[in-house]
C-alpha cells in the first residue's frame, strides 16, 4: 500500500518565510521488493529528490494520475532527481512513486520535496545575473572524448545527460559549454570518458570565475 506525501504551497510558503520550502520523510524498501508512495503535489514547480543508504540499487518510476511515466531511473545507484510541474487548478496533483529495491538487503530511502514554484522569480534572477558560465575544455589526452557529464557539486552523482551528444572531441581540441542548470548555481563537478572508456573527473569547478577546464593530467578509474 503506497503512502500519501502531501506538499502544500501556501502552507510551506509561509514557513519559510521566502526560502525554497522543502521537506523530507524516510520509508523503506525490503529486499527485492517495492516500495510505493503517493505524491500530492500543490504547487506548480516542484523538485523530488530520493536518496537510498548507499546498501543496494534502487530503480525509480514516477508517473501521473494518467497512468503516463514522468521519470524514470534504472542506472545502478539508489539516488535520483527531477523537477516536475503539475498541473494544478486550484488543487493538488496526484504522481506515484515507485521504488524497486534490487538488492538482497533493505534500503532506507529519503523522500526529499522541495517548493520551487513559489521561488521561480527569485531562481530565475540568479540564473541570469550576468554571470558568464561558458567554459572551454580542453582535450589533451591522446584519444577523443567520446562523453562529457557535468552536475552541480550539491549533487552525489552525474546525470545521464551526455554534453557532447553524437559529436565526440578529438584528441588536442577544446569546445565551449555554457554551464547554467538554471539554479544559479556556480559549483559543478565535470567527468569525460574517452574512446577506451578512460575516465577524468575535475571537483568543485566554480564556473562563474573560471573559462576553461584542462582534462589529460589526472586520471581516475
Amino acid at each position: 500500500m503506497g503512502t500519501t506525501y502531501r506538499l502544500v504551497a501556501a502552507a510551506m510558503a509561509l514557513a519559510t518565510a521566502g526560502s525554497a520550502a522543502a521537506s523530507e520523510r524516510s520509508y523503506r524498501a525490503d529486499a527485492n521488493a517495492t516500495r510505493s508512495v503517493d505524491l500530492s503535489l500543490c504547487t506548480n514547480r516542484v523538485y523530488v529528490k530520493v536518496k537510498g543508504d548507499g546498501d543496494t540499487d534502487l530503480d525509480f518510476t514516477i508517473t501521473d494520475d494518467r497512468g503516463n511515466v514522468v521519470h524514470r531511473d534504472f542506472d545502478s545507484t539508489d539516488l535520483t532527481f527531477v523537477t516536475l510541474t503539475p498541473r494544478i487548478d486550484g488543487g493538488c496533483a496526484s504522481y506515484a512513486l515507485k521504488v524497486q529495491n534490487r538488492g538482497s538487503v533493505y534500503n532506507n530511502f529519503v523522500v526529499t520535496i522541495e517548493d520551487r514554484g513559489t521561488t521561480a522569480s527569485t531562481t530565475t534572477t540568479a540564473a541570469n545575473t550576468g554571470q558568464n558560465r561558458r567554459i572551454a575544455i580542453h582535450n589533451h589526452t591522446a584519444e577523443a572524448f567520446r562523453k562529457l557529464y557535468w552536475s552541480n557539486t550539491a549533487e552525489t552523482t552525474f546525470p545521464t545527460t551526455n554534453r557532447l551528444g553524437t559529436s565526440p572531441m578529438n584528441a588536442g581540441s577544446n569546445r565551449n559549454f555554457d554551464v547554467n542548470d538554471g539554479s544559479g548555481a556556480c559549483h559543478f563537478d565535470f567527468k569525460v570518458e574517452t574512446a577506451s572508456g578512460r575516465s577524468y573527473t575535475k571537483s568543485d569547478i566554480n564556473v562563474c570565475t573560471e573559462s576553461s577546464i584542462e582534462f589529460g593530467t589526472e586520471f581516475s578509474h
